[in-house]
């Protein structure tokens, strides 16, 4: 009774982490004004990683379900919002840097890939930095930028560099039974992807 619990001293945040994080406070608010309190949730959970505005007989729900992994950010929810958001939008801004380059004689044109490829790890932080997101971001960037270096990339080494990354981070997170599980489901799902292909096609 008598131990007292001190706050953690933690340093302050870099500017451009606090603009980060505002933009991601005002999108969970975004998220919150949707007229049905059950969408506004949802929405927050899938795209800002935020849950606290989903109820607990939702959450309670996916769990008996066996669906409560949907509601965290993963490497799935990051492919899917590169593939529906991140793509278009890295080629519409790209076509706008052509043109306006073009009216104005500048040489500056940034790739799609480029634009995509920092669209995606600017995700990471707006969606509460979670280390699947973080490796799908890893391994997602490495992929887009494959193209300006004319390789085609390889999924499990892009497993590896996002390995290695995350090590240099977090030390302790091999350590740790997610972390052995994601990379071994994600491992096992690429080499039964060729021979499951070859099956169905015959």
């Amino acid at each position: 009774d008598e131990i007292v619990r001190r706050p953690k001293l933690e340093a302050d945040p870099p500017a451009s982490a606090g603009a980060i994080h505002r933009l991601r406070q005002r999108g969970v608010r975004a998220c919150r004004d949707h007229p049905d309190p059950t969408c506004s949730g949802l929405l927050a959970a899938l795209v800002f990683g935020d849950r606290s505005g989903l109820s607990r007989e939702l959450t309670d729900l996916f769990t008996r379900t066996g669906t409560r992994h949907l509601l965290a950010l993963s490497g799935f929810h990051v492919g899917l919002l590169t593939i529906l958001l991140v793509l278009p939008l890295a080629r519409g801004v790209a076509g706008l840097i052509r043109q306006g380059a073009a009216a104005t004689g500048s040489t500056a044109r940034p790739g799609e890939a480029l634009l995509a490829a920092a669209m995606v790890a600017t995700f990471v932080p707006l969606s509460g930095g979670g280390a699947p997101a973080a490796r799908a971001a890893v391994g997602l960037g490495l992929a887009l930028l494959s193209g300006r270096i004319h390789r085609r990339p390889s999924v499990l080494n892009l497993m590896g560099v996002a390995a290695l990354v995350e090590l240099g981070v977090d030390p302790l997170a091999p350590t740790r039974p997610g972390t052995q599980l994601s990379y071994l489901a994600t491992a096992a799902l690429v080499l039964a992807a060729a021979p499951v292909a070859r099956a169905l096609g015959s």
